[in-house]
């Protein structure tokens, strides 16, 4: 296919997913888990190996489980059959490697430069997660990570969508991932109060590829990735508890109740019938604030609804991210993959 023709094939579907919340990596499991329950401590020494993972951070390793996941899901070629300057990388993540950097700093100023560990000093790159997902796998195409707050894990896929519709990838990597320690705790208090010891720790990946890649390799695709939108934030509303898994012929299905006041400002939701409202799983309410982890993580929910999968599948995810202590929020749209855009 030349660039003209890439550059006009703008469909993208999401392809595999992935998701690495403590010990779990299975999304309908999480579900299914009580809310009450501790979080299992991972290992990802049983997702990938002993190699390679010596000296790398908690959101480094969190990523790489994450997108291995994905990757296997999609059933991605391990070596062959792709070329790997057409696959690229974008990671949300704010806090990914804020530990790592403070302790280089603290070392740096209290000894200099030389005291800085061989070990720590690479790690403290601002792009060193999505580095090292493409050096992991092999992947040599576009390279991103943003820090963008609240709306991270949006603009990441708005990045995504926009590489693919340009022509330079054939395939993105997309990871949203946060840590939680202290260093990241002692930011977040000033702004969330008692609701910064409630922060999400976690890994969501999803593969999303030109509709036309994906057909090529025979790949089967879960969701479309429609628009996204930038708006001021919506007054908070109280949350609802989280709800079983909808059937799969309800039409929306939507992560927390500040993400539905906003689409329906927007005129993505309807207001009236009682019969369409949407169904909501509040993501924040078991995880805590996500960050970088937020919508890409629901999205790896809703792909794993089941019934998505299935021919003529009407059902449609609404993506919601953003912070209560920032001026705006970001959604984004799944949508059935029979649906034109």
């Amino acid at each position: 296919m030349n660039a003209l023709a890439h550059a006009n094939d703008a469909r993208c579907v999401i392809t595999g997913t992935g998701l690495q919340l403590g010990g779990i990596a299975s999304p309908l499991e999480w579900l299914a888990a009580s809310p009450a329950a501790p979080a299992e401590p991972f290992d990802p020494r049983a997702v990938l190996g002993r190699k390679g993972l010596f000296g790398k951070d908690t959101a480094t390793l969190l990523a790489l489980c994450a997108a291995k996941h994905a990757l296997a899901q999609a059933a991605w070629p391990e070596s062959g059959g792709t070329d790997p300057a057409r696959i690229g990388v974008v990671v949300a993540s704010n806090f990914g490697n804020l530990d790592t950097v403070e302790r280089v700093l603290k070392a740096v100023a209290a000894g200099g430069a030389k005291a800085a560990s061989m070990m720590d000093a690479p790690n403290a790159s601002s792009n060193v997660i999505a580095s090292t997902l493409a050096i992991r796998f092999g992947f040599k195409g576009p390279n991103y990570t943003v820090c963008s707050g609240g709306t991270a894990s949006i603009d990441a896929l708005r990045i995504a969508r926009l590489t693919l519709a340009a022509g330079r990838a054939d395939a993105v990597l997309v990871v949203g991932v946060e840590p939680r320690n202290p260093v990241v705790s002692a930011l977040v208090e000033p702004w969330l109060g008692d609701a910064g010891a409630r922060l999400a720790e976690g890994a969501a990946a999803l593969v999303i590829e030109r509709a036309s890649a994906a057909a090529e390799r025979g790949a089967a695709g879960l969701f479309r990735i429609g628009g996204t939108h930038r708006l001021r934030a919506v007054p908070a509303v109280p949350r609802r508890a989280l709800g079983e898994p909808p059937h799969p012929v309800s039409r929306w299905l939507t992560f927390g109740d500040a993400g539905v006041a906003a689409a329906q400002t927007v005129g993505l939701l309807p207001t009236a019938s009682a019969s369409a409202q949407p169904h909501v799983v509040d993501l924040e309410a078991r995880l805590g604030a996500c960050h970088g982890l937020q919508a890409i993580a629901q999205a790896v929910l809703a792909c794993a609804l089941p019934g998505v999968r299935e021919p003529g599948s009407e059902v449609r995810a609404l993506l919601h991210a953003g912070a209560p202590y920032e001026a705006e929020s970001a959604l984004a749209v799944l949508e059935p993959l029979g649906e034109a855009g």
